[in-house]
C-alpha cells in the first residue's frame, strides 16, 4: 500500500529543566530538520511549590501549538516533599509525532512558575 511508514529507532535524547511559567525549549532540531518525538517522560520533584497552591499544567508544544502530550499535578504553596516527586514514566508514541514545520522547537510549557523544585522532561526521537 501507499501508507507504509518505515519503522524508526530513536537516536536523539534531550532533557531540560523548567521552573518558569511559559515556554522552555526542550529540543531545537538541526537547521532545516523536524523533530520526531517518539517517547517522553515528565518528572516533578517532591519539593515543588508555587506562590499559590493549585494545579500545574505541563504541556509539550510544537513551537506555540499545544500537543495532546501533557501532565497535570497539584503543587502546594509550601513544599511537603512527602512523596519524593512524581513521574509519568516513559510514554511511548510508537513511530512518534513529527513536527508540523522544519525548525520548530519542542517546548515545555508550564501554566505557573515554581517557587521551589523543578519539572524535568526527558525526550527521545529522531530528526528528519
Amino acid at each position: 500500500g501507499t501508507n507504509i511508514e518505515k519503522r524508526r529507532t530513536p537516536n536523539i535524547f534531550r532533557t531540560t529543566l523548567a521552573t518558569a511559567s511559559g515556554d522552555t525549549a526542550l529540543w531545537t532540531p538541526t537547521s532545516s530538520k523536524k523533530f520526531r518525538l517518539m517517547r517522553y517522560q515528565i518528572q516533578l520533584t517532591g519539593d515543588a511549590a508555587r506562590a499559590v497552591g493549585g494545579m500545574l499544567e505541563i504541556v509539550l508544544r510544537d513551537s506555540t501549538t499545544a500537543l495532546a502530550f501533557s501532565f497535570s499535578a497539584y503543587v502546594p504553596a509550601v513544599a511537603v516533599n512527602t512523596l519524593g516527586g512524581v513521574s509519568t514514566g516513559w510514554i511511548d508514541l510508537g513511530n512518534g509525532y513529527l513536527s508540523s514545520v522544519a525548525n520548530n522547537v519542542l517546548n515545555i510549557n508550564l501554566s505557573a512558575a515554581l517557587t521551589g523544585g523543578e519539572v524535568r522532561v526527558v525526550s527521545t526521537g529522531t530528526e528528519e
